[in-house]
């Protein structure tokens, strides 16, 4: 089985609890713009699952991490511990975007990938009120992109997931979180997005080299 390493949130950053690799099941959707779902289940009564009790973050992974938002204890004959969640990106959800001081909307004109970029520095890292910024987390600026295609975002109040969503879909762009060490304390892990833009291996394109999963008489 595969490791599963499992966080709790300190005023700190990350800190690793326990690595579970004795679970009875575990599934992970991974999406490209919209956001997947997890489960894990285990045996509530081994070591590791008494030490990860209280986790708030699984990671397996690069880009394979998720957040828990649920807690399913059957403390029956079996003491099976149900755990679920979204990918680690669905903490998004728990933002609105907020317009920036003595302003109606927070606007951004820029590539697409770089409006997601500044919604996420903006509604969850660098907030005008320090009350909405979410710790631990940090958001990588090194995607390439071209600057001269540019869009006109116009934010106020919608859900900062759903906005991101709608934008990366419309120009299909990647956004993903994960967890990684640290850069200012490596004994500690932060949260931190990326975002990218894929590549096309469709049959309708002649510039990369094609990934077909199956045939069809289309």
């Amino acid at each position: 089985m595969k490791e599963i390493r499992c966080y709790k949130n300190t005023s700190n950053g990350l800190v690793l609890v326990g690595v579970i690799d004795d679970y009875q099941s575990f599934s992970f959707t991974r999406t490209y713009s919209d956001c997947g779902e997890w489960q894990l289940t285990l045996n509530g009564d081994t070591k590791n699952a008494k030490l990860v009790k209280g986790m708030n973050y699984i990671s397996m992974n690069n880009g394979v991490c998720g957040v828990v938002e649920q807690l399913e204890n059957n403390v029956g004959s079996n003491n099976i511990i149900t755990y679920k969640g979204s990918e680690l990106k669905g903490i998004t959800r728990s933002r609105i975007v907020m317009p920036p001081t003595n302003s109606a909307y927070l606007t951004i004109k820029k590539n697409p990938a770089l409006v997601i970029l500044d919604i996420l520095n903006t509604q969850l890292v660098d907030c005008a009120d320090p009350k909405r910024i979410i710790p631990n987390i940090r958001i990588d600026n090194s995607i390439e992109v071209d600057t001269t295609d540019k869009i006109e975002f116009n934010g106020r109040f919608g859900n900062v997931y759903d906005e991101i969503n709608t934008i990366a879909t419309a120009y299909n762009i990647g956004w993903y979180a994960t967890i990684e060490p640290k850069q200012s304390n490596n004994q500690y892990a932060e949260i931190v997005f990326y975002v990218y833009n894929g590549i096309d291996r469709s049959k309708n394109q002649n510039t990369n080299s094609r990934f077909i999963l199956r045939y069809s008489n289309d």
